[in-house]
């Protein structure tokens, strides 16, 4: 831990300073080593105690975070000379991920929860130009209110105080991380950032920075849990049930309706919050019901993993396109054959068709809310929330289905893939590659 702290905070400062063409690929090597460098420290170390919590979910957070950014840095030579201060702030924001996903200190919270933050306003505005600044004045207005929820939530939960107010501070803690992540209602500010800044700024906020927050949400629920009373517990279940529903379901429906392709994505990144949200609150219920939680988790684990290389990919290659309208990108998959393929498996990855990764995340998540002995997600026999679930993935079919179609149908279209294609090669290939290693792993 403390050689990848030092290894991020050391390239992210000196990166600035150095002026060359390819410090986009200094940043991918720091990556990319650290990753290896991690997933070493993982076979051969125990978990450790202390400041820092050395586990699965914070192995799982840094591998994902690392492998990502060393994939995306590889585009910020699209960047037009802008490498060098968007991969140190690529750097400083895997750096608070990891860390806000790794401790229950509050003041390390804060701290790594500024670190995240100040990166994700700066690679928002990376481009410099009207929009992209507007963007990222109005996700830095979004995140220091979150900020604010946050401060009040952790001052409840950690003063030591009764299980009250630690179920209050859990909600506020819920709101904070809304703003944070984009869950409904606290999503105002996601169609727009993400739906028109620069794609490839886009892709590293989706794929990397909300990984830390929800982490932090599924770590302290295990850290209160235990204390509250049933009641408590389940106004918390239902709260987070009710935000989870609503943030696959708005962001899917909302989907349907845009023809931007950028847009679309945009919502999609909303609804797959709301899966991730449901999972979390599967996990929550069977904790404290006794139900094993080990499917669950797993299943976060791997949607972890599926989410953040999907939107690498997606984002990554929309940047490609001129004009991100829908018929815009007519002919693609023929003119474009490797990155329109590797796109489309995104796509379908994003939707949880077999045999991808993204599949066996989604596959986890809905068994363990169908879990009979989970009451709370049953009317009668009927499992409804894992009802709810199936039917938003099938809302997301027409609009990921549609995109696929766009791209294979006849058309004019003109795009430029130059310095993009590595992304979007590799990230394609993982999921394929992922998705048939995973069932192997469950098996064991």
């Amino acid at each position: 831990m403390l050689v990848t702290i030092i290894v991020l905070i050391v390239s992210a400062l000196l990166l600035p300073f150095i002026h060359s063409k390819n410090n986009n690929y200094i940043a991918t090597g720091v990556s990319a080593a650290l990753t290896a460098y991690w997933i070493y420290s993982v076979i051969t170390t125990k978990f450790a105690p202390g400041i820092f919590i050395l586990d699965h979910l914070t192995d799982v957070v840094a591998i994902a975070s690392l492998f990502a950014g060393s994939l995306i840095a590889l585009s910020y030579g699209r960047l037009e000379g802008r490498s060098n201060i968007a991969s140190s702030l690529l750097l400083i924001g895997i750096l608070g991920t990891i860390l806000v996903a790794s401790t229950l200190n509050p003041l390390v919270i804060l701290a790594s929860w500024g670190l995240l933050s100040i990166a994700s306003y700066g690679i928002a505005a990376i481009p410099k130009d009207k929009r992209s600044l507007a963007n990222s004045l109005k996700y830095a207005f979004m995140g220091g209110l979150s900020l604010q929820f946050l401060l009040i939530a952790i001052f409840l939960i950690f003063s030591g105080a009764l299980s009250t107010a630690a179920m209050l501070g859990f909600a506020i803690l819920l709101v904070a991380i809304g703003f944070k992540v984009g869950a409904v209602p606290f999503h105002m500010w996601l169609p727009d950032v993400y739906g028109t800044s620069d794609p490839i700024s886009v892709s590293t906020l989706s794929a990397i920075m909300k990984l830390g927050p929800l982490a932090l949400v599924l770590r302290i629920m295990f850290y209160i849990t235990a204390g509250l009373s049933a009641h408590a517990v389940n106004t918390l279940l239902l709260i987070g049930t009710i935000i989870a529903v609503l943030t696959m379901t708005w962001g899917n429906v909302a989907a349907t309706v845009q023809n931007s392709v950028q847009k679309i994505l945009a919502y999609s990144s909303i609804s797959h919050i709301g899966f991730i949200l449901m999972g979390l609150v599967v996990a929550m219920a069977s904790y404290y019901y006794g139900v094993s939680y080990y499917f669950v988790l797993i299943g976060i684990f791997v949607y972890f993993f599926s989410y953040s290389i999907s939107k690498t990919n997606a984002f990554t290659y929309i940047k490609g396109f001129y004009d991100k309208k829908l018929e815009s990108i007519k002919g693609a998959g023929l003119k474009y054959g490797t990155s329109s393929a590797m796109f489309s498996i995104s796509l379908l990855n994003l939707l949880g068709l077999p045999p991808l990764i993204g599949f066996w995340g989604k596959l986890l998540i809905f068994m363990s809310a169908a879990n009979p002995a989970l009451s709370v997600f049953f009317i009668g026999p009927i499992p409804w929330f894992t009802i709810i679930a199936i039917l938003n993935s099938v809302i997301s079919a027409f609009y990921y289905v549609k995109i696929i179609q766009q791209l294979y149908s006849e058309g004019n279209v003109k795009a430029d893939f130059s310095k993009l294609n590595a992304t979007i090669i590799i990230t394609g290939l993982f999921l394929i590659v992922a998705g048939l290693i995973v069932p192997l792993v469950l098996s064991i």
